[in-house]
């Protein structure tokens, strides 16, 4: 089977970057060898030059003369970014991206400078990663024979393995169809309404969403299969360990059918 990981960095490849280091000597490398595609990618998407101040630290990329220039200082930035070392870091390893810095607050832009740093993150992924910026067209959908994929098929337990594997490969979705009874669906329902008033909002195993009249409703419950005899069931049935076993990469159910 194949494996559906497309990871291309681990946790294990983190490491404490010193940004005056990466600038002299990892950030020249990956402009000459990604410059060209990255700057690709600046000019469809409207990059304008970007700077970065890292505790004292400063430099400008800009998108020029068909590649991404490094330039010294801020003055020549559109928009510059002020970041402590360790999230700079973070962001050098794709451990936190532009918008979950912002969330954070560790970077706190007007509104239009953080959509200018946003647009630049798949072009500093281009140039540290060395893969393209997306444009329209270039993804593709293959089925397993070389044939155009059906995205609406739906798989039953009839099916091979093989093929349904090979589509949440290409797709990252499936969608599956009559692969349990109707009446255990039912179970599994009338189990879950008994079992919300055991959860509350903030209690660390359940998630809940604020509807329009202002009422909470919980829209999953962590643990489930502790209180439902259904759900344990379900999680070490043959159809569920099936399923678990379609990505490919080894996964295997921690229930056992207690709640030991």
């Amino acid at each position: 089977m194949l494996s559906v990981d497309m990871r291309y960095r681990s946790d294990a490849d983190v490491f404490d970057l010193d940004p005056a280091v990466w600038l002299a000597d990892d950030l020249p490398g990956l402009l000459d060898a990604h410059g060209g595609m990255a700057h690709e990618g600046a000019v469809m998407l409207g990059c304008r030059p970007l700077g970065f101040d890292v505790e004292g630290e400063a430099f400008t990329l800009a998108p020029v003369d068909e590649t991404i220039r490094l330039q010294p200082g801020t003055s020549g930035a559109a928009v510059t970014v002020d970041l402590d070392r360790q999230s700079f870091s973070d962001l050098v390893q794709d451990i936190q991206t532009p918008q979950a810095l912002a969330t954070a607050k560790v970077v706190d832009l007007p509104v239009a400078d953080h959509f200018r740093f946003l647009k630049w993150w798949p072009v500093l992924r281009s140039v540290i990663d060395g893969r393209p910026v997306h444009s329209p067209g270039d993804i593709g959908f293959t089925d397993i024979d070389g044939s155009l994929l059906d995205l609406t098929r739906s798989f039953d337990s009839d099916d091979d393995d093989e093929e349904i594997g090979w589509f949440l490969r290409e797709a990252g979705f499936l969608h599956l169809k009559d692969w349990w009874p109707t009446d255990l669906m039912a179970e599994l329902s009338s189990d879950m309404d008994d079992a919300v008033g055991d959860y509350m909002r903030g209690d660390g195993r359940s998630w809940w969403a604020r509807t329009d009249d202002g009422g909470d409703r919980c829209v999953r419950l962590q643990y489930f299969q502790a209180c439902s005899v259904a759900a344990g069931q379900m999680l070490v049935d043959e159809h569920h360990l099936r399923i678990a076993a379609l990505p490919g990469d080894g996964h295997a159910s921690g229930w056992e059918g207690t709640d030991g």
